[in-house]
């Protein structure tokens, strides 16, 4: 069987699925009766889907945290699909950001090839995973397949997929990616989140979560109780969101890159939140037409018809 997993910084996406990328531990069975959130035994430890959070982590592959959240992917997709087996064997795909593919995508694989056969439990039932290949994507690019015309409609693409904690770039020209021109910036959502909330602490006492204040950006509105103070802080989120997002901008410019030659194409949750203050950047010169990849699991969904499509073509050789 095919498994995509997209081990975002802030969710991990399957073509259909959508969990956080955080993880609890336990020393015991945590399902109760009133308790009953998918729960992987692996190795002696118990595991479930966090409420919180990881951490940024920048080498995937030294943190058994997302091997574990790589099988909670895998087994939620085996769920999902009423599969009834327990052994199985996995085609498993990934994808890294185009700036740290280069020198990581071999190390992921080795990382995730080095428990070829695993045996875990899953909410109380046995399984057994084989790893039948992994396959890691250029993130972002991945994204592009799932609008099948893009690349013939659009022959010169900048592809911006913004995440969690990165801001991964790539310029595709007639559909081919353009491997010089392609990086990472640390310029995600998570880090202007922290920017906001530390701001509106400190100037109202105000303690906004990330989905606080992606709730403000998407319904621009406070709770009624804070109505005094509901124009001020809408007025500090759009400076300071523009702020960022321009921030990222001069980088561009700084490479120079000059974004309003290109299609700009904007993939990723993070791009979706920002997408109001980067249609502002539009209206004010700084990029040429905007495209957006609304569904925020097609990089899993990409990598899918990129490997069934290359095995195809393979099976007819």
């Amino acid at each position: 069987m095919i498994v995509s997993v997209d081990l975002g910084n802030k969710n991990i996406k399957t073509p259909e699925l959508l969990f956080l990328t955080g993880l609890d531990s336990y020393d015991s069975n945590p399902s109760t009766t009133f308790f009953r959130n998918d729960c992987i035994q692996y190795e002696g430890k118990y595991y479930t889907v966090g409420s919180h959070r990881i951490e940024y982590t920048r080498y995937k592959h030294t943190d058994d945290r997302f091997f574990i959240l790589t099988l909670m992917a895998i087994a939620k997709e085996i769920k999902r699909r009423g599969l009834k087996g327990d052994n199985y064997e996995v085609e498993l795909l990934l994808s890294l950001p185009p700036a740290h593919y280069r020198t990581q995508h071999e190390n992921l694989k080795n990382y995730m090839m080095k428990g070829q056969h695993v045996n875990f439990m899953f909410n109380d039932n046995p399984m057994s995973v084989t790893f039948k290949d992994v396959i890691v994507f250029i993130q972002g690019h991945a994204a592009l397949y799932t609008r099948s015309n893009l690349t013939k409609e659009e022959p010169l693409i900048m592809l911006h997929d913004i995440g969690g904690f990165t801001w991964d770039y790539l310029s595709v020209r007639n559909g081919n990616p353009e491997k010089d021109i392609m990086d990472t910036r640390e310029l995600g959502i998570i880090p202007f989140y922290n920017e906001f909330s530390n701001y509106i602490v400190s100037e109202y006492d105000l303690h906004l979560r990330e989905d606080d204040i992606d709730n403000l950006i998407k319904n621009r509105t406070l709770p009624s109780n804070l109505a005094a103070i509901q124009t001020k802080v809408l007025d500090t989120l759009d400076t300071m969101a523009l702020q960022y997002l321009k921030r990222g901008i001069k980088t561009f410019i700084e490479d120079k890159i000059d974004l309003k030659m290109y299609t700009s194409v904007f993939v990723g949750g993070a791009s979706l939140i920002f997408k109001p203050y980067i249609l502002q950047l539009q209206e004010e010169g700084l990029l040429g037409k905007v495209i957006f990849i609304e569904d925020v699991h097609a990089n899993a969904k990409g990598a899918q018809i990129l490997y069934k499509s290359a095995k195809s073509l393979m099976n007819k050789q």
